[in-house]
């Protein structure tokens, strides 16, 4: 049932924004005039692969793409891939180019364990009084803590320390939110080093 207001009309602004898998990549695109919107879009499928049993690792660039359907290519393409294959933990790692379009933004980037700029997996976009529930609940960050407790436990050496590094991630990503999220902080933490 459609809304009395609802027209069926796609909303242009995001018809252009793309998806599309290919091999084990995913890959996912926008105008770059959409600036820092694709910092708390990707945290969010990264979320969702994360609660499915997968981690992934990235990049982001700011450069010329092709992108229609299925078919993509571009330099943008060859970037993005050649900062995830060093990347060698979970984590999508931001372009120069993207911090040049974007900049840095507190809150939605974050800096991790080798000092580079990646998209922040609990990105600061409200402020409220309740900071811890407000966390577990928009971020999900209990499930998010089982499926990594999960992965730890079943894997063994270099793919159970890819899930820890993981952790630790999501750790530094809650240092921002400070005193309220202490306990979730201390709880990602013990997780990286279990």
């Amino acid at each position: 049932m459609r809304a009395a207001h609802d027209t069926g009309a796609i909303n242009p602004m995001y018809a252009q924004v793309q998806f599309a898998f290919f091999s084990d990549c995913f890959t996912y695109s926008m105008p770059m005039s959409f600036g820092t919107r694709i910092y708390p879009a990707v945290a969010d499928m990264l979320r969702k692969f994360l609660l499915h049993g997968f981690c992934a690792r990235g990049g982001i660039a700011a450069v010329n793409l092709y992108h229609s359907k299925q078919a993509i290519f571009g330099p943008a393409l060859v970037c993005a891939h050649s900062l995830e294959k060093p990347a060698g933990t979970p984590r999508i790692i931001v372009d120069k180019s993207a911090l040049d379009c974007t900049g840095w933004e507190e809150g939605l980037l974050v800096t991790d364990h080798d000092g580079r700029s990646v998209v922040d997996p609990v990105p600061r976009t409200v402020h409220a009084d309740d900071m811890d529930q407000l966390l577990r609940h928009t971020y999900e960050l209990d499930a998010v803590a089982v499926e990594i407790q999960r992965q730890v436990n079943r894997l063994t050496d270099g793919p159970r320390e890819k899930w820890r590094a993981l952790a630790l991630l999501y750790a530094r990503s809650l240092n921002k939110y400070g005193k309220p999220a202490e306990a979730l902080i201390k709880a990602f933490t013990d997780l990286a080093s279990d």
